[in-house]
């Protein structure tokens, strides 16, 4: 087990590696994934109440959809049998970037918050083409 793997157990319940060929599998480890990316943006949002501005809204609004509801891409290549060992594995330190992101929001401020929004719309993004990405 992988470094990022093992992370990622330790802190999502139920959490597993999308090397797993069941699809239910993979597509339970993504809504793991976006559900504590999305309560943790939830609670910044609710934290900050207030205090953010129109510029940061937009990013923030976009990375909570990403949350809420899932990239019908992303699904579709989950659905693949045949995920490469590369995939898995920038898929695996993928998650681990959002996972840290949505930790890094418990003491955020709102100055910080539309670059972090940035980033995990950018990691989202990343997620669709997994073997673009280095480790």
């Amino acid at each position: 087990m992988n470094d990022d793997l093992a992370y990622l157990i330790a802190r999502i319940s139920g959490y597993r590696s999308y090397a797993d060929e069941d699809v239910d599998v993979r597509s339970a480890t993504d809504m793991r994934v976006r559900a504590y990316l999305g309560e943790a943006l939830s609670a910044a949002q609710a934290r900050l109440n207030g205090a953010i501005d129109t510029k940061t809204a937009e990013p923030l609004e976009a990375a909570l959809l990403h949350c809420v509801f899932a990239d019908q891409e992303f699904t579709q290549m989950l659905r693949s049998p045949n995920l490469s060992e590369a995939a898995v594995t920038a898929l695996i330190r993928l998650d681990r970037t959002l996972v840290e992101l949505a930790e890094s929001l418990t003491t955020i401020e709102p100055a910080a918050l539309y670059d972090t929004a940035r980033r995990i719309d950018a990691t989202f993004e990343q997620r669709r083409v997994p073997t673009n990405v280095t480790a």
